[in-house]
């Protein structure tokens, strides 16, 4: 090494590793965990709504089979409503025992069911009387009534 030249002792500089992004500040951790939450939510409701709206298209199919046959007369088309109702009842209201109840108690029970859709002033009102034989005046009132409370149900 040359004495004189006071610079070759020097050594060379070493930069420090450059900052990475991880890890992140807290509150960039608390911003990402909410996002993933709320886009976590939004899948789950929209899988319920879509859940239920598969139930109800099937529920509609049913009650699209009971309308289309017929061979039903009005009092078959009362019963078999009223049994869909039961069903529909039981797989949502299974604690209740909805399939021991009938006659009045049967009418109550669906109307408790549903407080805002008034059942005694709608179509519905011959499920007050299933086993009684009845002629239905209005059929498509009947149905898009009986919609209307499954709607509500599910």
């Amino acid at each position: 090494m040359d004495a004189s030249n006071p610079l070759a002792e020097l050594k060379d500089i070493h930069l420090p590793d450059s900052p990475s992004v991880f890890p992140l500040a807290l509150g960039w951790e608390i911003i990402i965990g909410i996002i993933v939450l709320a886009i976590l939510g939004l899948i789950i409701v929209a899988f319920i709504k879509k859940a239920k709206q598969k139930r109800f298209e099937k529920m509609n199919l049913l009650i699209t089979e009971i309308e289309s046959n017929n061979a039903l007369t009005d009092h078959e088309i009362i019963e078999q409503s009223s049994i869909l109702l039961k069903r529909i009842a039981l797989m949502k209201f299974a604690t209740d025992n909805p399939q021991f109840i009938a006659g009045d108690e049967w009418f109550k029970y669906l109307q408790s069911k549903t407080p805002k859709f008034d059942l005694s002033t709608s179509a519905l009102s011959y499920l007050n009387n299933v086993y009684q034989i009845q002629t239905l005046e209005n059929k498509d009132k009947f149905f898009n009534d009986l919609r209307l409370w499954v709607r509500s149900i599910i």
